[in-house]
């Protein structure tokens, strides 16, 4: 014991004489030791310090060792307990050892001419076994440690695999419940899966078609052609084919095919999926619409251009002078006849635009001039209306790469709005600055203005601003919308300032640059007699 590191020892036991012999030997041999004769006063130490090792009298005035050992081992499962016992306590010294106490000392064997060595071999095995108890301890500790995460480990997997699991019969439900073929192939263009859909209109299930290369389907060479692409480019491929043939019957009908490519968490490419929708039924209503437009424009437009015309011969009495009443019966029909033409010409340029048509005749036009014929044509609406007209345009040519025609109906499209939301006797500015990039073209009024949450709104189809002036003014709500449209396909940007009660700008951006290349009339011929075709 004299070899060991130095102790912490505490002595409690009700003989004043063996505490200070203890204090004394154990103090020599290079330990801190206290002493106390005390119980209470004992615990109350052990609370307030950590000891190494406690001697504790077996028998104490104002209590029992083996109550202030189970009070101890109760919190403290490291400090060494060493029982003294008098003679004739050997009984109960070994059942204190039962109840925690790591050995017991005679006292004695503690007294003058006692064997020493006895005793310290005694001190020195409590001290070897409390080690190993601590050890034990420990270990038992890391034990359940490790146990209480690997449960919660297991669990956690668990709980991921339900989930996982759970996921995976989601993607199922959604892979069956598609109206889409789906299709997914490996990297050696090997089926992997399909779903029922595939299944039917293919002819083939997937039990049979899994592991077989994908070209001995009966798909379209084109898909076969756009996965070796997806698969060598790594990119998305999309594209529309007229004539799918499969095993059940699907020759004619048009798809939408879509080739993705399948990546791992480490953009490993793992293979294609192929998705196939059959818009055969969206192609057939595109053909009704281009039939219905095409009728609008024969059975509608034709005869309100013709009975404008018979209208404008009666205003300029070539068959005849009128008087007064007949007069204002042939300007209202003129009206009418010409808000007629107007909405059919908004729809006429709404469903080109819809259907993909809008065409650009390009040319070079001086801005200025395609702003002053809008303005002058709809000069007399703004005098009925009593309003003020201001132009602004520079003075020198501003030449631009534009369709003349359709930036005319932008503009007219905008000055007509301001004329008809601006109460009678209002101001309207329109202006065209330029910036070494851009053409910039304002409409601003000072009339009823547009609330901020229905701005977005404006560009949106048969959409109107909400409001009791504005329900009264009539319309088709598309105006906007095909000012829209016009602008982005000559690469500009429509943008709108407003405030209710106050007014509001409308502008046009317009890129100065001239396109690269524009669509020859060769290749819009081919677009729209592929799109007859479709």
């Amino acid at each position: 014991m004299s070899a060991m590191r130095a102790l912490n020892i505490l002595v409690i036991d009700d003989s004043l004489t063996i505490c200070r012999y203890l204090d004394r030997l154990l103090t020599r041999m290079g330990h801190h030791v206290t002493t106390t004769t005390d119980a209470t006063r004992g615990l109350q130490l052990w609370r307030e310090r950590q000891f190494d090792l406690i001697l504790l009298d077996l028998m104490l005035p104002d209590m029992d060792g083996i109550s202030i050992l189970k009070e101890i081992r109760s919190r403290d499962q490291e400090t060494c307990i060493v029982m003294v016992t008098g003679h004739g306590n050997v009984k109960t010294a070994i059942e204190a050892v039962r109840q925690g106490a790591d050995g017991y000392v005679e006292k004695d064997q503690i007294g003058l001419g006692s064997d020493l060595d006895e005793f310290l071999h005694v001190i020195e095995r409590a001290l070897e076994i409390r080690e190993s108890q601590i050890k034990r301890i420990h270990l038992e500790q890391e034990i359940r440690r490790k146990n209480e995460e690997l449960e919660a480990m297991v669990k956690e997997l668990q709980r991921a695999r339900n989930a996982l699991q759970e996921e995976r019969n989601k993607l199922r439900e959604i892979l069956f419940s598609l109206s889409e073929l789906v299709i997914v192939v490996d990297r050696e263009g090997r089926v992997l899966l399909m779903n029922p859909l595939a299944e039917k209109e293919l002819g083939v299930s997937q039990e049979e078609a899994v592991g077989k290369p994908l070209s001995t389907l009966s798909l379209h060479p084109e898909v076969l052609d756009a996965m070796q692409r997806a698969m060598e480019n790594g990119e998305t491929i999309r594209k529309e084919i007229a004539h799918l043939t499969t095993r059940n019957g699907s020759n004619g009908r048009v798809f939408s095919a879509s080739i993705n490519p399948v990546r791992m968490r480490n953009q490993e490419l793992l293979g294609v999926a192929i998705i196939l929708r059959d818009i055969s039924q969206e192609k057939e209503l595109e053909r009704m619409k281009a039939d219905f437009y095409s009728m609008i424009t024969h059975d509608l437009r034709s005869p309100a251009m013709a009975i404008i015309g018979f209208v404008d011969l009666l205003a300029q009495e070539a068959v005849g002078p009128l008087n007064k009443m007949q007069k204002e019966i042939v300007e209202s029909i003129q009206r009418s006849v010409r808000k007629l033409l107007e909405l059919i010409n908004d729809f006429l340029d709404y469903s080109a635009i819809d259907a993909g048509f809008l065409k650009l005749e390009r040319q070079e036009v001086d801005l200025r001039e395609v702003i002053h014929e809008a303005v002058s044509e709809l000069q007399p609406l703004a005098q009925q209306r009593q309003h003020t007209v201001e132009v602004r345009l520079p003075e020198e040519p501003t030449i631009a790469w534009v369709d003349g025609e359709r930036i005319g109906q932008v503009v007219t499209n905008l000055l007509s709005n301001a004329i008809k939301y601006t109460p009678d006797g209002g101001h309207i500015v329109v202006s065209l600055t330029h910036s070494p990039e851009h053409f910039i073209l304002e409409v601003s009024d000072n009339g009823i203005g547009i609330p901020e949450d229905q701005i977005s709104l404006l560009f949106s189809k048969y959409k109107r601003v909400n409001g009791d002036c504005a329900r009264r003014i009539k319309g088709t709500g598309l105006g906007l919308l095909i000012v829209k449209e016009i602008v982005k396909a000559h690469g500009g940007e429509v943008s709108v300032e407003s405030k209710p009660g106050e007014g509001s700008t409308f502008r046009v951006t317009l890129p100065c640059t001239k396109p690269e290349s524009q669509p020859s009339v060769e290749q819009i011929s081919a677009s729209i007699c592929e799109y007859v075709k479709a």
